[in-house]
Order: structure tokens, then sequence, then C-alpha cells
């Protein structure tokens, strides 16, 4: 197995106070990243993701133990030396109101350019190469500040790619981003881990870690469980950090399921495909609950929904808004709740 290319000894987080006071967030860290990986750390607001992000940046001091960078103390490491291995992509992305998003990709090229601040024919490759990476080819020319968020996200990222480092840090590098790009943004810095690069993000969508991370770091009470992804699927961490004594968690939808005790009425759900799929999240946002051998039964297949009562058939729908309101009719007292009647 390669050496790890950042590990954690011993490693407590937090913020100094003065006078000798601190304030822990996280303590005894004892965690590696291997080289072309990308590790998912997740966490409740407030656990301390972002100070352990920042700490392992440089940009806050340990509290206690090391951070070693290919074996090495980082803080032994020169300012230009550690600017060319390590990127780090921050929520603050201020930009002066004139910087084009090609000047700000431009400006992950400084720690290799000289004390002008040149662009060489590799540097400027380089550039473009992270405006395509990221679809930012028509947006090259407009300023930073005019951008959406999500435009703006996918700029500072391209920043980092710039760069060419051997490590990303990235704190929620897609919080402001529409599915699609999500999607893309973490296909990119998965590609790139192909490429030797090493990557450390923070996320708040657990669906999007669980289908792209090779290992995730659960930040949980000042500790950090970590493994693959099914792994803490299996063990329970992933649905026991997210859950509340009224909202349980399923990491594999990535949603909220109704508890038991909330459901209003049974019914038996059979079909297959999309039809059966929708049909099922319908049920549950209904406050439904499936059973086979429930009186009402909802066959769904081909976009078509067919609601019977024994040998009674009760209708055939084209839509679930309308079979909603059949279904409402069938279970006084325990409809399904809509905007108007809920």
């Amino acid at each position: 197995m390669n050496d790890p290319i950042l590990e954690l000894r011993d490693l407590s987080v937090g913020y100094r106070l003065g006078r000798g006071r601190t304030v822990p967030l996280a303590s005894g860290l004892n965690l590696a990243l291997a080289p072309g990986t990308l590790t998912a750390l997740v966490g409740r607001n407030g656990a301390g993701k972002s100070t352990l992000l920042r700490t392992l940046a440089r940009l806050l001091p340990p509290l206690e133990g090391q951070v070693l960078f290919r074996g090495r103390p980082v803080g032994t490491l020169g300012a230009r030396d550690f600017a060319r291995s390590v990127s780090l992509v921050l929520p603050e992305r201020d930009a002066p109101p004139n910087l084009t998003v090609r000047d700000l990709v431009s400006l992950g090229r400084t720690p290799h350019t000289d004390w002008r601040g040149r662009l060489g024919e590799g540097d400027r490759r380089a550039v473009e190469e992270a405006l395509t990476t990221l679809e930012l080819e028509a947006l090259a020319d407009r300023r930073v500040v005019s951008l959406s968020d999500g435009e703006r996200q996918r700029a500072f990222v391209a920043r980092a790619l710039a760069q060419e480092p051997e490590l990303l840090l990235l704190d929620e590098p897609t919080a402001f981003s529409d599915l699609l790009h999500k999607a893309e943004v973490l296909r990119i810095l998965r590609e790139t881990c192909l490429r030797g690069a090493t990557v450390l993000l923070i996320l708040h969508d657990i669906s999007v870690a669980l289908r792209f991370a090779h290992r995730i770091w659960v930040l949980e009470e000042g500790r950090v469980e970590e493994g693959i992804p099914e792994d803490l699927l299996l063990a329970g961490t992933l649905e026991r950090l997210f859950s509340s004594p009224r909202l349980r968690f399923d990491p594999l939808r990535g949603t909220y399921r109704v508890p038991q005790e909330e459901f209003r009425g049974t019914v038996a759900l059979r079909g297959e495909g999309r039809a059966e799929a929708c049909a099922a999240l319908a049920l549950e946002r209904w406050k439904l609950r499936q059973d086979p051998d429930a009186s009402l039964v909802l066959e769904a297949r081909d976009g078509v929904f067919r609601l019977r009562e024994g040998d009674r058939d009760l209708g055939v729908f084209g839509r679930l808004e309308d079979l909603e309101r059949e279904l409402r009719r069938h279970l006084p007292g325990e409809a399904p709740e809509t905007a108007e009647g809920s």
C-alpha cells in the first residue's frame, strides 16, 4: 500500500481563546488519506468539519498533535512548496469587482510562476483545461461578481484544478449548484483522483457522498468514524447521525422516512418500473404504509395507476394527484395530506 499523502496523528482541533484557554471540537484524531482517493467529510452543523479542514490547510494551528504531508509536519513546509502541493476551496468566495473568470482561474498558477507572475505556455494550457473541465469557457471573460452562486463555485473549483495540486481540500464546493452540476463537479473530482490527486471535501448531501466517495469520515461528538460508504451503511452510522426521534434518515435514498406511528392507513402496492417507484414515494409522503394484505390495492404499471378494493374497481388514473383525491374518499379520517386539505 502507498504511504499516505496526509496523516493526522493524535490531532486535536478547535479554537484558542487566549490565556491558555481552548475550545476543542475534535480530539485524538488518527486518520490518513491514501493517494488517489476521494474522501467525504460529513457531520452535523457545528461538529467542527470546517475547523478540521482549515487546520489541515494550515489556516488554524492544531491544539495538539500533528498533521503530516508526505511524512513531513506541514509546519516545516515553505509557503510556496505547500501552495504547489495543496489547493483549498472555502465557502468565502469574494472577488475583486473587475476580476474575470479567466483571471481567477489563472491565480491557481501563482505558485508555479516567477516573481512577476507571468504565465508560460504550460500555465495557460492548465488554465484553459480547467475552464473546459468545469464548462466555463462561455463565462471565461465574465466578471466573477456577475456570476450566480453556483457558477462562482465552479470557477473557484477550476482555480483549484489549475493549480495542479497533489491534494485538494474543499469546503462544501457544491452547496449552491443544481443537481446536474453537483454531480458533474463530483465526477470531475473523482476523475482527478484517477490521475493521481487526492481529494478531501466537506459534503452535506449524503446521497452524493455515498455515490462518489471512496471513503467517508463521519465527525460526531469530537470523534471520527471512517470507512468505505457501504460499511458505514451496514453499521448504521449515517442513519443514526442524521435521524431524530421524529424523523428517520434513509441514507440509501437520501431522504427521511415517515415514522411508523404517523402512518394513517395501508395500501397494497403492486407494479413495476418507474410507475411503481413513484407510487411508493407518493404513498409514503401521504403517510400511507405499504401492506401486502391491505384491502386497498394499487397497481402501478406503464404510467397508469389502478385502484381497487377487493373485487371492486375504484378507478384508473394517469396522474398520482388524481389518485390522491380518490384515496381521500376511501380513507376517511386517515386521508393523505394535500396542500389544500392539510
